[in-house]
């Protein structure tokens, strides 16, 4: 093998290499966005749930305003 036929391939297993990494990194940004959308399609559907119950039970209103209340004291003394 000449010098330059081993310069060729070393460029070409550099270049597959990079063009790997680049879309190994989009994937793994593309799953972080849907993690996230996923997410707070569940808060939402869980914040239905919690409302609908709370309609049909004025004890459950009654415990899920107590569990707000304490869910924003913990993040309000978090910080």
């Amino acid at each position: 093998m000449s010098i330059e036929d081993e310069k060729d391939r070393q460029n070409r297993i550099a270049k597959m290499r990079s063009l790997l990494f680049r879309h190994e990194m989009k994937a793994k940004h593309i799953k972080k966005i849907k993690s996230r959308t996923f997410h707070r399609l569940l808060k939402k559907d869980r914040l239905k749930a919690e409302a609908s119950q709370i309609q049909m039970d004025p004890e459950a209103a009654q415990e899920y305003a107590m569990k707000r209340e304490r869910e924003r004291a913990e993040v309000y003394h978090h910080s």
